[in-house]
């Protein structure tokens, strides 16, 4: 069977002027190979004064659909660089012609001819190495950007709003810094919405992000007002605080050997009111109405004692006011076998609600003794505990560091490296989860101060109303002072409160 061939030639506006290896002369070698093989050129693709480094090109694109549609069997071009002057897209090209059954051959380059089986071994060692020559690059690159970071420089980005970078390191910009700090204020202490604080910031005329100096983001100008979505970011940005995040975007990805590496930068807000800002967003969301026919006071505060899940509330059909709190485990859904389903009891909604609002009046009506009586749950913290653990954390990623160079320099073999990667990478996994759970704890200790000093403040505004809050107010409140409700197998409720 004659095989069908395309040739595909190109150069650019320079090397037409400049060399000879016109179009022409191009097509002519590659036809007469053909000829010679007893191939038939069936197709003829061209790309005169378009650059070899983009894929972009009418020749290539045509090229491209016709391979699609089954047209041809082997493309033939003069020389590698003829296809892609980058070695990335020309590889890829070529996996492109593969996957589709078309054999790829270079007229110049013996090596590169996929149409004999010599070929297609000799075009997998090349492959190969350009595959271990990218993963080296990326490799190392991270290594450089996680040293960076270690020293606390910027490794680059988008700048986050409130700095600039000088000499490489992020420094407070005090004009935006003064909003960021309003920005917290609003959200942790007043207990604003975003959509509430960027309508205040746009009142107020404080210039969004870029907008400050006049920079588009990725080349798109931005809009000169705030949006909720902008004041979300820096609310959960842990740049503020002095501790950003980077590589969350990988570890998003799933990229292989990446993951988030915390760094150093100026402190704009203290990290108990970055971490009273979380505490704030995360109760708006909760209570949020949205389109909510009915307001449940304990909306997502309620856990089941038996499977774990969230009881919900949802109205009887008779009586008509009516409702019930139930474990979402009840119901059989997302391929849920009838055997798993829960088997915990409904929850009569008054009753439990009523409970609620009596340990909240009594919190309310005496919150000294409250407050004494709920000091044996905070948590001791051992400063010496988190030194400890950071500093083993930062000795482990050093080691981590000093393996890869090691295994990139060529003093260590492939299966050492990854036996001893796995290690370290094991003992980090334990490092941080140990340090999740000091800082969380460290967290709930310096919180106490401020737990206290909103019951107090939530007696002094609401002891004397308690008895004309609404039902979102109330739903608001039971959010303050309940940490989660268990219901237990047979039925009662254990209420843990957060104070």
């Amino acid at each position: 069977m004659t095989l069908r061939v395309a040739t595909y030639t190109r150069v650019s506006t320079v090397e037409q002027a400049d060399t000879n290896h016109s179009l022409d002369a191009q097509a002519s070698v590659l036809e007469a190979h053909a000829a010679a093989h007893g191939w038939t050129v069936t197709h003829r693709f061209t790309d005169p004064g378009w650059s070899g480094t983009t894929p972009d090109r009418p020749g290539l694109t045509a090229l491209l659909h016709t391979i699609q549609n089954k047209d041809i069997d082997v493309v033939l071009v003069y020389r590698l660089d003829r296809l892609a002057r980058k070695p990335g897209l020309a590889y890829k090209l070529i996996e492109d012609f593969t996957q589709s059954g078309v054999a790829f051959k270079s007229v110049t380059e013996q090596m590169i001819d996929n149409t004999t089986p010599m070929g297609k071994v000799a075009f997998g060692v090349i492959t190969a190495f350009a595959e271990w020559e990218r993963d080296t690059f990326i490799a190392r690159s991270q290594s450089g950007t996680h040293k960076a970071i270690e020293k606390g420089q910027w490794p680059g980005g988008i700048t986050p709003y409130g700095y600039r970078v000088h000499d490489k390191r992020l420094t407070v910009d005090e004009q935006a810094a003064e909003a960021v700090r309003l920005i917290y204020h609003l959200c942790a202490t007043e207990g604003h919405s975003t959509v509430t604080i960027s309508d205040r910031l746009t009142a107020l005329g404080i210039p969004p992000h870029y907008q400050l100096d006049g920079r588009g983001v990725r080349g798109k100008s931005t809009v000169t007002h705030w949006r909720p979505g902008g004041v979300l970011r820096i609310l959960k940005n842990p740049v503020y605080k002095g501790l950003p995040e980077y590589g969350k975007r990988n570890a998003r990805a799933g990229t292989a050997g990446t993951g988030i590496v915390v760094g150093t930068a100026p402190v704009i807000v203290t990290p108990e009111i970055w971490e009273r800002a979380q505490l704030m967003l995360s109760r708006n969301r909760l209570t949020a109405l949205r389109n909510a026919r009915n307001i449940y006071m304990l909306k997502s505060l309620i856990k089941c004692g038996s499977c774990g899940r969230t009881y919900v509330g949802s109205k009887a059909a008779k009586p008509r006011n009516e409702y019930y709190y139930g474990c979402t485990g009840r119901t059989v859904r997302g391929g849920r076998p009838e055997s798993e389903r829960c088997a915990s009891p409904y929850v009569r909604g008054h009753d439990l609600d009523d409970h609620i609002r009596q340990g909240i009046r009594r919190i309310l009506s005496n919150p000294d003794e409250a407050l004494k009586a709920h000091e044996g749950q905070r948590p001791d913290l051992l400063d010496n505990q988190i030194t400890q653990a950071e500093r083993a954390t930062q000795d482990t990623t050093h080691q981590r560091a000093r393996l890869l160079d090691l295994y990139l320099s060529g003093d260590l073999d492939k299966g050492v490296y990854l036996e001893r990667q796995a290690a370290i990478e094991t003992r980090l996994q334990g490092l941080t989860l140990e340090l999740t759970t000091l800082r969380d704890a460290a967290r709930q200790q310096a919180s106490a101060e401020h737990r206290a000093r909103d019951v107090l403040a939530l007696s002094a505004q609401l002891a004397d109303r308690l008895d004309t809050l609404t039902d979102q107010e109330w739903q608001t409140l039971a959010h303050e002072l309940v940490a989660r409700v268990t219901v237990r197998p047979d039925g009662s409720t254990d209420v843990t409160w957060a104070l």
